[in-house]
């Protein structure tokens, strides 16, 4: 799970939206989704799938819509991390 905090992906997501780069937001959001899912982060991995599935849908304003909430999760599947392995 240590490993979870390292990796770069969700920064790649957030910069992806920023720049309104569909096609990257979507292979990154659709990693995410598949590590939340094996790391049973059931929140994270809901949030993913539905973002995905905006994404794959052509509707970028509505997945975007997502990231407060995903950010909201992260932040509180990153704390938790912290307090146990950390």
């Amino acid at each position: 799970m240590k490993r979870f905090l390292e990796d770069t992906t969700y920064s790649s997501l957030t910069e992806a939206f920023a720049q309104a780069d569909a096609e990257r937001a979507l292979a990154a959001s659709h990693t995410l989704k598949g590590m939340c899912g094996n790391l049973s982060f059931t929140e994270l991995s809901d949030l993913f799938t539905r973002q995905v599935a905006l994404l794959h849908a052509g509707q970028f304003d509505q997945a975007a819509s997502l990231l407060p909430q995903i950010e909201k999760s992260m932040q509180t599947v990153t704390n938790a991390i912290r307090e146990c392995f950390v």
